[in-house]
């Protein structure tokens, strides 16, 4: 029992274990982890197990390294997670100095006046003449929509 117990403890400060008789014949056990310093304080959940006295000494060591393994792949994830919001923070920052490194183009740059366009130049184009629209006087109701 106690070797299912290093794992666990290989990532922790300390293990508590908290066993509590119960009048019907089982017994309930409760594993709490503490976290070291610097870990996410969210993996000192503690595993708690009811069960019979043999169904415990069955199945008691599988339930801890199970745990451990849990908690171990939360832990690298963790970390994981934190090294790339970490990468991404530092490439956003240099981004941002980049981009103000950079030289704007201001509107002073872009021509007002495209010469090429006939209707700036005074030319009688097609374009710069005024379309004529034609409204009907009268509509009957019956054609509204037509």
């Amino acid at each position: 029992m106690f070797t299912a117990m290093k794992p666990l403890l290989d990532q922790c400060v300390f293990v508590s274990i908290t066993l509590v008789a119960g009048s019907d014949g089982t017994l309930s056990v409760t594993v709490t982890p503490k976290a070291k310093e610097g870990q996410d304080s969210r993996l000192s959940q503690p595993l708690a197990l009811t069960a019979t006295f043999e169904e415990l000494d069955e199945g008691f060591t599988r339930a801890v390294l199970d745990h451990a393994g849990i908690r171990k792949t939360i832990a690298e994830q963790l970390e994981a997670t934190k090294t790339i919001l970490e990468a991404v923070k530092e490439e956003a920052a240099k981004s941002v100095v980049d981009a103000c490194k950079k030289p704007s183009k201001t509107a002073a740059s872009a021509p007002l006046i495209d010469d090429d366009d006939e209707e700036f130049q005074g030319g009688d184009t097609q374009a710069s003449k005024t379309p004529e629209i034609v409204v009907p006087a009268s509509l009957p109701v019956d054609d509204l929509w037509a």
